[in-house]
Order: structure tokens, then sequence, then C-alpha cells
């Protein structure tokens, strides 16, 4: 069963840091300012979202956000494997594990962003390559 949220707010995140990774702060922060909650309420309220997220993730279910896209669990089954080293044929046991599928409006905004900046804001090496 998976858990829907649509949040119905807009959440400018034209503010946040450019250390590559948004934070729990800067979520807070872009909710008290959508919102004018104080920023301790804004605090409990990423916390419980997060939360629930989290509970549900632990509990099997599937979390889904519109607008956004849809963590899921996936369980691998057992496998054979190889060691890099010595090329071995190694057993991988059986685990589940958590992917994110982005939203079809999320994954244009993402290319679309990702299209605009330099290789170098991407993190590439820019020396002496052609881009």
């Amino acid at each position: 069963m998976a858990i829907a949220y649509n949040f119905g707010v807009k959440l400018s995140m034209g503010q946040m840091s450019d250390k590559g990774a948004v934070t729990r702060v800067e979520l807070c922060e872009a909710v008290h300012a959508a919102l004018g909650l104080p920023k301790t309420e804004c605090s409990k309220l990423v916390d419980t979202v997060l939360g629930k997220m989290c509970h549900a993730l632990s509990e099997g279910e599937d979390v889904k956000l519109s607008g956004f896209g849809t963590f899921l669990l996936r369980d691998k089954a057992e496998r054979t494997g190889r060691n890099p080293k010595n090329g071995d044929a190694v057993s991988i046991a059986p685990r589940r594990v958590m992917t994110f599928r982005a939203c079809q409006t999320m994954r244009g905004r993402v290319t679309g962003a990702a299209s605009t900046r330099t290789r170098a804001e991407r993190g590439h090496e820019v020396s002496g390559s052609p881009a």
C-alpha cells in the first residue's frame, strides 16, 4: 500500500545554499518563509513528515509524493557475483533496497536544469577536453 502526500504549498527553494545538497535546516527555513510559522514549529513539521516517511518505508510501504516522486522498496534475490580482485564467484545474500523514481514533472525540471548548468557546476573536469 502506497502512502500519497500532496502538500498543496509551493516552497521556494531559490534561497538554498550552493553546497550541493538541501539540508533539513534549509527545508525548515523554506517552510517558515512559505507559511510564516515559527521556526520551531517548522522544524517539528519537517521532522514529522520525514519521520512518517521513514516509518512507512520501515513497515514495507512505498511513499509517493505527488509532483515529486516515489520511494520504492524492492526485494533482491540471492545471486552470484564476482570478486573484482581475483574473479572468484561470491554469493550475494538476498536484501531489500530502497529506490527513488522521480515523477515525470520532476524529471523534466531536473533535466532542464542540468542542461543549463555548465560542466564545472555539475562537478565535471573542464580542463582541455571539449564539452
